[in-house]
């Protein structure tokens, strides 16, 4: 298994999210790739493997694998702990 982690124009980490997936990923010793377009890794990807990136990324490999991801919200039985409406 491989974790595609998405790049920014620096190919650093796309946010400080991505950076500590990274870091977490490999410390456990998964093999790392970094890419800047899903369309560049899409062809030596399997389905095991986890994507990190912005929402229309992962989204789209979602997608890609046909997993509906419409709707990402918090379940209804954690809510009424948000404090507001979200």
């Amino acid at each position: 298994m491989k974790v595609y982690i998405q790049t920014n124009r620096k190919n650093m980490p796309y946010s400080v999210n991505g950076y500590v997936a990274m870091k977490g990923f490999e410390q456990i010793g998964f093999e790392i790739i970094l890419f800047k377009s899903l369309d560049e890794v899409l062809p030596n990807m399997n389905r095991e493997d986890i994507v990190v990136g912005g929402i229309q990324t992962v989204r789209r490999r979602l997608n890609q694998l046909k997993i509906n991801s419409d709707e990402i919200n918090y379940p209804e039985s954690i809510r009424k702990y948000l404090g507001r409406k979200i």
